[in-house]
């Protein structure tokens, strides 16, 4: 099975994994070739990585077209669903927390549980550690 890759292109745009655990990562989206400083664009993208079979996804002049078995990146069809843009790390570390609360379906009170590992994997101003990527234990 083909994992995510840490870093891609698509749409102009690069994406650079910042953090991963399991099926929850970090992306940085920015321009794939900035000009200038005032054309510079980035954000953090949070997205829960999901799993596709491969499959046959339709026939062209007799052959079948199918797609590989991998891990995958929210489409745009899926945004707010399975991916989400924050302006922060620290943001995109918090919403991870309370995302992967509400989809496992726990309550908000459960969210004490993560928020240690979400604590440990920032620094005091809210950055990643080291702006390496982290992994959690």
């Amino acid at each position: 099975m083909e994992k995510l890759k840490l870093q891609f292109v698509k749409k102009k745009f690069k994406y650079t994994q910042l953090w991963r655990d399991d099926n929850w990562a970090i992306y940085l989206k920015e321009n794939d070739v900035p000009t200038d400083a005032e054309n510079y664009f980035f954000h953090y993208e949070l997205v829960n990585i999901r799993i596709r079979k491969e499959d046959i996804i339709r026939k062209v002049f007799g052959k079948e077209l199918t797609t590989l078995a991998g891990e995958y990146y929210p489409n745009d069809n899926e945004w707010g669903l399975y991916g989400w843009t924050c302006f922060t790390e620290k943001e995109a570390m918090e919403l991870k927390v309370r995302k992967q609360a509400f989809l496992s379906g726990r309550k908000q009170k459960a969210i004490p549980d993560y928020a240690i590992e979400c604590k440990s994997a920032l620094t005091k101003n809210g950055n990643l550690k080291n702006g390496q990527l982290y992994q959690s234990t």
